[in-house]
């Protein structure tokens, strides 16, 4: 390859890489929602009133709601 070429595909691919960084910085390129059911909640827990245990779920990790007393 000639030196020019080398330069030009060199260009090209930092242009494409600070274009996906920039892109991604700005919330434009977004994670699947198949990426974001993969997320790792703590595993700790919440007592409830009643005596129940609930634990962390969804995409915030926020504990789930207490069973209502019956």
């Amino acid at each position: 390859m000639k030196e020019e070429t080398k330069a030009i595909i060199f260009l090209l691919a930092v242009i494409a890489a600070i274009t996906i960084i920039t892109l991604y910085g700005f919330g434009l390129i977004v994670e699947t929602e198949k990426e974001r059911e993969n997320i790792a909640c703590p595993k700790d827990s919440f007592k409830c009133p009643d005596g129940s245990f609930v634990g962390r779920s969804g995409l915030n990790c926020s504990f789930e709601e207490c069973p209502l007393n019956q």
